[in-house]
């Protein structure tokens, strides 16, 4: 059965209600194209898609498994939905060359495009699966990375994309950005309030006062103490969520190594404090 039978078939079981059905359909579906099929074969005829609707059958399958995982209603996770989970999350950034590479490159700059908008897409979902969690460093961390592919691929930060993956995937990037910076920003506002500004990733506080945090539904909650999502530099002030840590006392974080050579001077009377104390 070819991957856009089977895709015929998970829309036919979505919309009888059956969700997990479907969600087993699209992974199955998209497998097969990366096993014996054309990854830039297309959805649909020319003129019929959304703008933002990828025009590859592969595209259009990867984008509702992935609005899938993004609706917390459904409730589809790692325990939930494991086959798919596993699918989607093989596709996040890793400094192994992914297992079905081949499949892409060998349909060229096309192909090669395709992969990169499906680990984008990929490592966003995760961050928002994370921050459903109230695992905020973990979101951070996946945002960042996300950024970081789009990075590499110029036309997925367009503000005039090209319709289809283009469309699709720069949106995603933007939300992405929009993200992270409300991170860094709720992690510089409350490292103000407690008076601490190079309170770092992971580090719970309690607040003096609740501090607001809107859900996704709409409805408002009060937190009466935060962790931080990112680090700060300690040269610069600047927050982000993959900092790099001062090899001796592993306490300190910079976004760069012109910052910690800036920072030397500073940091090491301190430094050798710590790394005497931790040897003692």
């Amino acid at each position: 059965m070819s991957a856009r039978s089977i895709f015929q078939r998970a829309e036919i079981a979505y919309s009888s209600g059956d969700a997990p059905e479907a969600l087993k359909l699209y992974a199955k579906a998209i497998r097969k194209i990366l096993a014996d099929e054309d990854v830039t074969q297309p959805f649909l005829p020319a003129g019929m898609e959304p703008p933002d609707m990828p025009r590859e059958l592969i595209g259009a399958i990867w984008r509702n498994l992935c609005g899938f995982f993004r609706d917390p209603a459904l409730g589809f996770n790692a325990t939930t939905a494991p086959d798919a989970y596993k699918l989607m999350a093989s596709f996040k950034p890793s400094n192994e060359q992914h297992n079905s590479y081949q499949a892409f490159a060998k349909r060229g700059a096309h192909g090669l495009a395709i992969l990169k908008a499906m680990q984008i897409t990929a490592t966003f979902t995760t961050g928002l699966m994370a921050w459903d969690k109230k695992d905020r460093a973990t979101a951070a961390r996946r945002y960042q990375d996300a950024l970081a592919l789009a990075d590499t691929h110029p036309p997925f930060n367009s503000k005039s994309p090209k319709a289809g993956l283009e469309t699709w995937v720069c949106a995603d990037v933007q939300q992405t950005r929009d993200n992270l910076k409300i991170l860094i920003d709720t992690d510089t506002k409350h490292a103000i309030i407690l008076g601490e500004e190079t309170i770092g990733r992971k580090e719970t506080r309690e607040l003096p006062k609740p501090s607001v945090r809107f859900e996704p539904d709409g409805s408002i909650s009060l937190d009466d103490q935060v962790s931080f999502a990112t680090d700060v530099c300690y040269a610069c002030g600047s927050r982000g969520a993959k900092m790099s840590k001062c090899s001796k006392c592993k306490k300190a974080t910079y976004c760069g190594r012109e910052c910690q050579l800036a920072h030397w001077p500073t940091h090491k009377a301190p430094c050798k404090a710590v790394t005497s104390a931790s040897a003692s």
